[in-house]
């Protein structure tokens, strides 16, 4: 038999596969945006099942534990965090420290002057250092994701 509450774990459960339930929904549709039509289905149909699966349990609920549930929903959302703390750390003892508007303008300045025009060589040590360091893409080019024009 059902049980009409949730304890902790399972509310826990259920807010991680509703909130992520959204954020596969919101990834198909970039995906479809940008032409992954077939990934775009998949990402679809397992935002679809597993929204379907909380709703199923939430039926399920009293109508104050349902209250209750939706009060933390509305207040809960699931991020992701890197465990490994090496990203921006150098392997070399001639490591330097900047702040993070230092390392954005470091970065403005190299997209300015080395990549602007950029035909996307494949040995491009910039691109790696923007890759290791998680620095979002210009644009999207066959190649090199960092090279840009003023077109």
């Amino acid at each position: 038999m059902p049980r009409p509450y949730l304890n902790r774990e399972e509310t826990d459960n259920l807010l991680k596969v509703g909130c992520c339930s959204g954020e596969l929904d919101n990834l198909a549709t970039m995906y479809r945006k940008f032409g992954f039509t077939v990934e775009a289905k998949k990402l679809k149909t397992a935002g679809t099942m597993s929204g379907n699966a909380v709703v199923s349990r939430l039926e399920m609920l009293d109508p104050q534990q349902l209250i209750a549930f939706n009060r933390r929903l509305n207040h809960s959302k699931v991020t992701v965090e890197s465990t490994d703390n090496r990203r921006m750390k150098s392997p070399s003892d001639e490591a330097i420290t900047l702040s993070i508007d230092d390392y954005r303008d470091v970065v403005e300045s190299a997209l300015i002057g080395a990549c602007r025009g950029c035909s996307g060589k494949p040995d491009c040590s910039l691109r790696n250092i923007f890759l290791r360091t998680d620095i979002p893409a210009v644009d999207e080019y066959e190649g090199c994701p960092y090279r840009w024009s003023d077109e």
